[in-house]
């Protein structure tokens, strides 16, 4: 949950400009439910396969954000 008040205003408002209802949102879902990929692992963006290949999925900055995240959230608990 964002705590900055201008923070949750400026994401309120980019939801508007460019968010979408959920009936927009999980249609791309359902068509990949009723027709999933044929390959065990896939990445979309909106509707479209993208490459695993790329740097986005680096499993090295994968683990890296994953411990940062962890780090950040253990540090707001105190």
């Amino acid at each position: 949950m964002i705590k900055n008040p201008l923070m949750k205003n400026v994401m309120k408002l980019s939801y508007k400009i460019i968010g979408k209802t959920i009936e927009e949102g999980i249609k791309p879902i359902i068509k990949l439910v009723e027709s999933p990929p044929k390959s065990s692992l896939t990445a979309f963006k909106m509707e479209k396969e993208v490459s695993l290949a790329m740097k986005t999925f680096d499993k090295e900055l994968a683990q890296k954000l994953f411990d940062i995240t962890v780090h950040m959230l253990v540090a707001e608990k105190y």
